[in-house]
């Protein structure tokens, strides 16, 4: 189980080195871009810029979610990733629209653009740093369980896929003379960002009607529940996502001669048990029982 100081310690450390990413390669794609007067380049330069809100956001959400419950918040705040994370992917998707918007238009008036091999370079780089990003992220993500940092991630992505796009286009420009393959990859790297915030839209809604688990996570509450020595069954189990964590409450059943003190002892052993195993992240559990 990840606590909520380690989750959003990890939060905070992977939105910093996101923002720090973000900001060098807008430094660099603008200055070169500026140098060399190519338009591909600094729009991909001010889309590192816009990169630079999200993990500079997350940040900032982070110093929210990671004060304790208390008494207005009994369960803690992770709900308000929940939201940004809403936001976010409102906003991907505008910026999805806008990519296309532009993809589209660049196929009807297909425009030459200037080129050089340090632009190309660049945007090499660019798009290397941009997938390092991308990998960290989803890897950190997947670890905590964080729908936040997985759309910012595909945000990386998107940004990489973006310098696809202009790297295509430099190499067309300097061989063809024109950029319509850079608007086709545009038009495709569009579709794949809307793509992302729609799942993310989907994801983020659900939290926050306390959807439940899926069946293979309420196989493993009640696989890892019935593993403990003295549960007879599983009996009402039902989750509710809290955030990006699970709540859980269920009924164990048990020998019937048992006193109540060895049935709260093997009730106390399910839950740690449940809050110890590495395959869901579970916020909180109540175990009840039942004599069989």
């Amino acid at each position: 189980m990840n606590d909520n100081r380690q989750h959003t310690k990890i939060l905070r450390r992977v939105a910093v080195v996101t923002f720090v990413a973000n900001v060098l390669l807008f430094i660099l794609k603008m200055v070169v871009g500026l140098v060399f007067d190519n338009l591909a380049v600094k729009a991909d330069a001010w889309h590192s810029a816009a990169d630079v809100v999200m993990p500079l956001t997350i940040i900032i959400v982070s110093f929210f979610i990671s004060d304790q419950p208390d008494k207005k918040h009994n369960y803690g705040r992770e709900r308000v990733e929940t939201i940004f994370t809403l936001i976010l992917a409102v906003v991907i998707a505008g910026i999805g629209v806008m990519l296309g918007v532009e993809g589209i238009h660049g196929l009807l008036e297909p425009v030459a653009s200037s080129q050089d091999w340090v632009l190309i370079a660049v945007t090499i780089a660019s798009l290397v740093i941009k997938e390092a990003t991308f990998v960290y992220g989803i890897i950190y993500a997947k670890k905590i369980h964080s729908e936040t940092l997985r759309i910012n991630a595909w945000h990386n992505c998107s940004d990489g896929l973006s310098s696809i796009a202009v790297l295509i286009g430099l190499l067309c420009s300097k061989f063809m003379g024109n950029n319509i393959f850079e608007s086709i990859a545009v038009i495709v790297v569009a579709l794949l960002i809307i793509k992302v915030a729609i799942e993310s839209m989907f994801s983020a809604s659900s939290q926050l009607v306390d959807h439940a688990v899926d069946e293979k996570a309420c196989s493993i509450i009640q696989s890892t529940a019935q593993s403990i020595e003295g549960v007879k069954a599983v009996n009402d189990l039902r989750t509710r996502m809290f955030g990006n964590r699970t709540c859980v409450d269920l009924i164990i059943v048990v020998e019937k001669d048992l006193t109540v003190a060895a049935g709260d002892k093997i009730a106390e052993t399910v839950r740690q048990a449940l809050l110890k195993q590495s395959e869901i992240d579970i916020k909180d559990c109540i175990v009840r029982v039942k004599p069989n």
